[in-house]
């Protein structure tokens, strides 16, 4: 559906989702989990005291300066 490299392609790619859902914010589902570098969260996208239009599960790679590297979402939900 997205696709990006580096840090700024991350943040266009959720600004962009964002700005096709106006007031919606993304908010972590239950707590996120990791195995050495790779950590596993999920998340929500929904206007404050709604229902969510969007769930996923995202897989990240922490690099070595403690910051994201990469990150491959998959969307679990999506409200048609």
């Amino acid at each position: 559906m997205m696709q990006g490299t580096g840090h700024g392609a991350i943040d266009a790619m959720i600004a962009g989702a964002q700005g096709h859902f106006p007031r919606h914010r993304f908010e972590l589902a239950g707590t996120p989990d990791s195995h050495n570098e790779v950590l596993r969260f999920s998340w929500t996208l929904a206007a404050p005291g709604s229902e969510p239009v969007a769930k996923g599960t995202d897989f990240a790679i922490v690099a070595a300066d403690g910051r994201l590297g990469s990150v491959t979402g998959f969307i679990d939900y999506f409200a048609q």
